[in-house]
């Protein structure tokens, strides 16, 4: 796993635990035992990180949706596996009204 992915990991817990908005830089630096120079080498800022992560979550539901939708399963079986989908990246529900308030071209 390349450091960004790492990096993104991270703002997914502290995005559980914290928050959209109320994580910080250097408690994403302080969990990765790195400095937050070393963050910023990868990321230009705490919105990049944000929006990037964001993109990512979308772009995996989306494909893995679609590979449902366009499977050869049958069509009830297709909304089953929909609903049952287990997602790689967690975004709690609490945050979207964050998302939605402070990024909202995300």
């Amino acid at each position: 796993m390349d450091t960004d992915q790492k990096i993104l990991l991270a703002v997914q817990a502290l995005i559980q635990k914290y928050g959209v908005r109320k994580f910080t830089v250097d408690q994403l630096a302080s969990s990765l035992h790195i400095s937050k120079k070393t963050i910023y080498n990868h990321f230009n800022s705490k919105d990049q990180i944000i929006g990037i992560y964001i993109k990512q979550i979308t772009n995996s539901n989306y494909n893995k949706v679609k590979s449902l939708v366009t499977s050869d399963l049958p069509f009830l079986e297709k909304i089953r596996a929909i609903i049952r989908e287990e997602h790689s990246y967690k975004l709690p529900v609490s945050a979207l009204e964050d998302i939605k308030n402070y990024y909202p071209d995300l």
